[in-house]
């Protein structure tokens, strides 16, 4: 396999790391503007949940392994431009419609184009880092995504500040609308124009040897083959990730409603906060990853990740105990733990897997991660404050339990991957993977 000159492997990183941050500030809008959904279009908590969750991942999930097949047969950097452009076009709509059904059928939309992104970017990375300096390749790329989330709770933020003002936004053609969609439309253009920056400028070398790629049923039949690590990989991932989009989707509405946070305080306190939290969590699992890699640790992403999940559970117990700075410093570490999950999931997958297969094993990967991380987490926490506490005020109890069961269960089933791990990764050494 042809590795490209370090230099254009970080140009390629920082490229998709943008990649990275534009798409889940279109993923992650919804949550700085929970109750001005709730408000405007009279949406309940339920409701609010499943746009954030299910009507992303239904199309995320089913689509991500159809569209995989492209990945490991043509240029990525295209496919990464393309897979912009639908998310964009997607998020621009979800401004401009109106009504439950039509906001379902934009966040599929944005699902759709969103599935494609980390399948892609992390077989790109595999393909032209070294693995000594993929653990930290696939951090940076992951930091993005925490950078994005920081940006939407600031614009959140200012968006309550318009809407609390009374202030519509003039769009060319369309008219005055409200400031949150005038974001959106915004955010839409933005992401447009993108897609040609990474269209021209992200170039797919590694894929200059075009030998066939493996059918879709070799590839299920490889994972059934390693079906032990696999399992506990996607599963032991999976409800690992319901912490991170619990945590994402709910803290905003938690710290405005129980917290008394202001929307001035959202901007800038809450988005320093989870940037902070989650950046810091990245970089560390990465770092942590490498580190155990030179002490020959052969399951290190493994290893790094369960001890994460379980102290991320341990933590949120905590959150429920204290008050003050107390509750507000053990919900950031819970968060800054939790996002010791996306590194080595990604590791995991290209250290396992043939070249040929990795865009579609992170692609099936993905697949369980938003039905089961994505969709369940963020919904269950709105069916417990509709359907069991009946109290918007109860989100508080509602994300502890979802995100402390889920955290406890990842951490078992990742501790028990350790073995299985280092024996698939042997034979991935010996015929060359």
């Amino acid at each position: 396999m042809t590795k490209v000159p370090l230099k254009r492997g970080i140009a390629i990183v920082l490229f998709c790391f943008g990649a990275n941050v534009l798409s889940h500030v279109d993923r992650q809008i919804i949550i700085g503007i929970v109750d001005l959904l709730r408000h405007e279009m009279d949406l309940s908590d339920t409701q609010i949940g499943v746009l954030h969750g299910l009507a992303f991942s239904l199309t995320f999930a089913v689509f991500g392994v159809v569209l995989a097949n492209l990945g490991d047969r043509f240029a990525r950097g295209k496919l990464i431009a393309l897979a912009i452009g639908v998310w964009s076009i997607s998020t621009a709509a979800f401004g401009l419609v109106s009504g439950f059904m039509s906001m379902f059928l934009a966040r599929m939309g944005v699902g759709l184009g969103q599935a494609m992104l980390s399948p892609l970017v992390y077989s790109l990375l595999a393909d032209n880092f070294h693995r000594k300096y993929l653990g930290r390749a696939c951090a940076t790329y992951a930091i993005g995504s925490f950078i994005g989330v920081g940006l939407v709770l600031w614009v959140g933020g200012r968006l309550l500040e318009l809407a609390a003002a009374g202030i519509a936004v003039e769009l060319p053609v369309i008219g005055f609308v409200s400031a949150w969609r005038a974001g959106l439309v915004f955010a839409g253009v933005i992401g447009l124009v993108y897609a040609v920056v990474v269209a021209v400028f992200v170039t797919d070398h590694s894929r200059a040897d075009t030998g066939s790629a493996p059918v879709f049923f070799q590839v299920l039949n490889f994972i059934g083959v390693h079906r032990q690590i696999y399992f506990r990989h996607f599963a032991g991932f999976s409800l690992y990730a319901i912490c991170l989009f619990t945590l994402i989707a709910w803290g905003p509405t938690y710290f405005l409603r129980i917290g008394g946070y202001s929307p001035q305080q959202v901007s800038v306190n809450l988005a320093l906060g989870f940037a902070i939290a989650n950046v810091s969590g990245v970089i560390m699992s990465g770092l942590a990853i490498d580190f155990l890699r030179k002490l020959s640790i052969s399951a290190a992403p493994l290893r790094v990740a369960s001890c994460a999940a379980i102290a991320t559970g341990l933590v949120m117990i905590a959150f429920t105990l204290t008050e003050g700075v107390l509750s507000t410093s053990a919900f950031f570490l819970a968060t800054h733990l939790s996002c010791y999950a996306i590194a080595p999931a990604a590791t995991v997958v290209q250290a396992l897997t043939p070249q040929k297969m990795r865009v579609r094993v992170y692609a099936i990967f993905l697949s369980f991660n938003s039905l089961i991380g994505m969709s369940l987490g963020p919904a269950v926490v709105g069916l417990l404050n509709d359907f069991v506490f009946r109290d918007s005020f109860a989100v508080g109890q509602s994300m502890v339990i979802v995100v402390a069961t889920s955290a406890l269960l990842a951490g078992a089933i990742l501790t028990s991957g350790g073995k299985h791990y280092a024996a698939v990764l042997k034979t991935a050494r010996e015929v060359g993977a």
